[in-house]
């Protein structure tokens, strides 16, 4: 995807960092079990190597433009599902079609695939549905488990031999069939909602359907043609207008009429353990649905093709436009007009925000955190002056192992976000969003996207051309948050960039977990406005810990955001008193008031849950004991309050605490180790070093013994800078920090070597640098070494962040070196000292003065001239 001059860009904005193109393929997958069922293989591909991301993108911008049949093929592979078998000629392609999608689900007893149906349909749906009964409460995993003995590739497979049968109009035997019916040319009413035909042929007319193309487990083949007229399509029913819910379901309105489509939920090219296609061949068009539909798939596909001319309306309540859920493909593909696309309005990002709404649309993919992975979604644009509006999350998105894509290849284009997405990705997953041409607009008011990242995550914008405006908050505009990859890059055009909340926007990066992110904004042509012409035409490092760039500098400063009111104490514990309190019982509901304390704290909750959680501290040792048996659960938000009361029974915990150290589960005895710590547990530090040596335990016990501190057991800390895994290695320096293990310096330096991935590295650098003076002697060897350029370019910049009086006259001839690289970090190192003033600073500046009348570099200059202006 990428062309020769974006890669070279790319790459020297990536050596302005001390890193190259192999440094952003740095871990962002975990290893555990659990969260890799379902996975795909695309996620794998792109998060290993995130410039691959735009590649599948523009793979499937080709793609959609195939025949229904050919994207079913692909579809097939992307879901990294087993190849059609069988083919050539079937006599009879419903019957042999039907016999196909009934063996699907043959592992399954009846009773386990009435739950599984029940469970399925609420999992996409956020609220009720007379047409499927609510499920009982059911185990997550056990659903997952009775998921996986499901044929996903058959009803592939029958979909694809179905789409032919509606595409050629040779239904051959299929005609003999009672389940195929024709209608002429009048215009017609057909309720499809009792006894329907598996295929319906209408000729022509202005025609109402009322649950066109609804498959479900009951009537698995669902297909209507219409040939002509305006037509009207459902009546805001769920299950209907191309749904494969179970089956196989295929709308195709194959005139150029002004159609309307009105559904409610799993809709309008919806698949649900099975496939859902909807196509239109032209005309003007309204797509109306509620939750889940218009190219959504979930352990299936779901596709909408709008092809042809004709200005179209899209709109969906939640999970839609292009929208993938565990092992699901979602595609919307429209070709040409001025198309409106709308997601959201309806369910309320409560606790977060009491006037956004949750979204998840526009080319956007999730998984079941922390269950399963997600799965892959793209909305496709080919051509017009488009508008997109979403809120929370899409627009080329993604949420927990999956990703998601935007691609519009033509037009003058407004993308109008609320928060996370514009080519975003959020929590170990994968975003993309790539416009080719047009001047185009992209608002992101509360961040995280447009060309952005969170959480061990990939978000990549590109534009290619025509002058656009850029409009975000934090971590957006190439902005890397937690360990991530962004990158935003604008290829041509008089651009204009902003952003509200400047920290780790416009090119830049937060560390965590003692480690960095990789945030880049490129912008090759153009007269570009920064807040200020200034930058235009130049460069920006920022110095923050990960080594970010970006070419301009950000507007002044954020005010502060106005604080939340909080509730006053006698109303809070009101609130857990009609939450929890069972009046007839005159006691507090045991359940009720566990489940108040795991709430998030935020919003009112941040006052209410406090409360929660020391009236049940208060139950005595009920609590206790279920505080005891919940620890190493995978609900997320459970251990906080576990955490919490933990702290408030204190020395008491600290002897069955220690007993867990022990136990088999490894959760459990990583969690021990963390609340050991929380206690400030030093005589069980003992206990806790054996867990360094477990696979699945390590990282735990590094945690724990960096919070206690206790300084004898760095040795065996050293041992883990061999691991295997990164994460594991970053852990272990950053534990050496909180050991204050001077002893380790010679270690640590050795981390700097070239080969090894960027994350340690600059950790190594940090853990050196807060060691102070004592790691000068090692650095000053390094530095002035024949060792590797990556090496002493680490060492150099550890230097300038250190500043000791004795590194100067190294500074001053490796400001002369001959390798360009070296003199850009030894300029840095010295605008340190600058910067610092009295008589070093004043030595520095006249070093640095003194070399820019012979620096021919571009980027060396710029850093010092810049750097000497301020």
């Amino acid at each position: 995807f990428f062309t020769a001059e974006e890669l070279t860009r790319l790459q020297e904005a990536l050596a302005l960092l001390n890193c190259d193109l192999d440094d952003l393929k740095f871990d962002k997958l975990t290893r555990e079990e659990s969260m890799r069922r379902f996975r795909l293989p695309v996620v794998y591909r792109v998060l290993e190597d995130p410039l691959q991301g735009p590649v599948v993108a523009m793979d499937w911008a080709r793609r959609a433009r195939l025949t229904p049949a050919e994207i079913l093929v692909h579809v097939n592979r992307e879901l990294g599902l087993r190849g059609f078998d069988g083919g050539g000629d079937v006599e009879n392609v419903l019957q042999w079609a039907e016999n196909t999608i009934v063996r699907a689900t043959a592992r399954l007893s009846p009773e386990q695939l009435d739950r599984l149906v029940r469970w399925a349909f609420y999992t996409v749906v956020d609220g009720g549905d007379e047409l499927v009964p609510a499920p009982e409460e059911e185990d997550p995993e056990e659903m997952l488990d009775l998921a996986a003995k499901v044929d996903l590739a058959a009803y592939l497979h029958a979909a694809q031999f179905l789409v032919d049968l509606a595409l050629g109009g040779n239904y051959g035997g299929s005609t003999s069939r009672e389940g195929v019916r024709f209608a002429g040319k009048g215009d017609d009413v057909h309720d499809l909602r009792v006894n329907p035909p598996m295929l319906l042929i209408d000729t022509g007319g202005n025609d109402r359907y009322i649950a066109p193309a609804r498959a479900t487990p009951d009537h698995p083949i669902a297909i209507v043609i219409d040939l002509a007229g305006n037509d009207v399509y459902g009546d805001g029913e769920s299950l209907s207008c191309g749904t494969g819910f179970f089956g196989v379901g295929i709308l195709w309105d194959r005139g150029d009429g002004d159609d309307q489509y009105h559904s409610g939920h799993l809709s309008q090219g919806a698949g649900l353990f099975g496939v859902g296609m909807l196509i239109d061949e032209g005309g003007d068009d309204i797509y109306r649905c509620r939750d889940t539909g218009q190219g959504a798939g979930g352990w299936g596909a779901g596709v909408l093709l709008d092809r042809g001319e004709g200005n179209d309306y899209f709109h969906a309540d939640l999970f839609g436009q292009g929208f993938a859920y565990v092992a699901g493909f979602g595609l919307l593909h429209n070709e040409k007009g001025q198309d409106v696309y709308d997601a959201g309005g309806v369910h309320l990002h409560y606790p977060l925000f009491n006037d956004r709404y949750q979204s998840l649309s526009q080319g956007f993919a999730i998984g079941m955190r922390p269950y399963a992975s997600g799965g892959a979604a793209f909305l496709i644009d080919d051509a017009g002056n488009d508008r997109y509006a979403c809120d929370i999350y899409g627009q080329g998105a993604a949420y927990w192992f999956a990703y998601g894509a935007l691609v519009d290849s033509d037009g003058n284009d407004t993308y109008n976000l609320g928060q996370y997405g514009q080519g975003g990705g959020i929590h170990l997953a994968a975003g993309c969003l790539i416009d080719l041409a047009g001047q185009d607009l992209y608002y992101n008011m509360h961040g995280v996207g447009t060309g952005g990242a969170h959480d061990y995550a990939v978000g990549i914008l590109v534009d290619r051309a025509g002058d656009d405006y850029y409009a975000g908050s934090g971590g957006t505009l190439g902005g890397a948050l937690t360990n991530s990859f962004a990158l935003l890059l604008d290829s041509a055009g008089n651009d204009g960039y902003s952003a509200v909340k400047v920290r780790h926007a416009e090119g830049g990066g937060r560390s965590a977990r003692g480690m960095g992110s990789i945030g880049v904004l490129l912008d090759f042509a153009g007269k570009d406005l920064h807040g200020t012409r200034e930058l235009d035409g130049h460069h920006r490092v920022k110095e923050t810990y990960g080594a970010l760039l970006d070419f301009p500098d950000p507007p002044p400063g954020e005010s502060a955001p106005p604080q939340r009111p909080h509730l006053p104490p006698e109303e809070a514990e009101a609130k857990v008193r009609e939450a929890a309190w069972d009046a007839e019982e005159d006691r507090w509901d045991f359940e009720k008031l566990w489940d108040l304390c795991r709430q998030w704290p935020v919003g009112e909750l941040a006052d209410v849950v406090p409360v929660a959680r020391r009236e049940f501290h208060d139950l005595g040792e009920p609590a206790f004991e279920h505080v005891f048996a919940t620890i190493g659960t995978k609900r997320n938000l459970e251990f906080p309050a576990v955490q919490n009361l933990v702290k408030r029974f204190g020395e008491r915990a600290v002897e069955p605490l220690t007993k867990m150290l022990q136990d088999e589960d490894p959760r459990r005895a990583g969690r021990a180790a963390g609340l050991l710590a929380d206690l400030g547990a030093k005589g069980a530090v003992e206990e806790i070093l054996p867990l360094l040596s477990g696979e699945k335990t390590k990282q735990s016990a590094l945690d724990a013994l960096s919070r206690l501190g206790v300084p004898g057991v760095w040795e065996a800390v050293t041992a883990l800078l061999e691991d295997d895994t990164e994460r594991v290695r970053v852990a272990a320096i950053r534990c050496l920090e909180k050991l204050k293990a001077k002893d380790a310096i010679p270690v640590l330096l050795a981390r700097f070597a070239y080969g090894e991935v960027f994350t340690v590295r600059y950790a190594a650098e940090d853990v050196v640098v807060s060691f102070g003076p004592a790691g000068v002697p090692g650095l000053l060897e390094l530095a002035a070494s024949d060792r590797s350029v990556t090496e002493r370019r680490h060492a150099i910049r550890a230097l300038g962040r250190i500043r000791p009086t004795e590194s100067l006259p190294v500074l001053k001839s490796l400001v002369d070196a001959g390798d360009w690289r070296i003199r850009f970090e030894a300029a840095g190192a010295l605008l340190a000292f600058d910067t610092a003033g009295g008589a070093e600073g004043i030595f520095a500046e006249w070093v640095l003065l003194t070399r820019l009348d012979e620096e021919t570099h571009p980027h060396v200059r710029s850093r010092i001239e810049r750097g000497l202006e301020h």
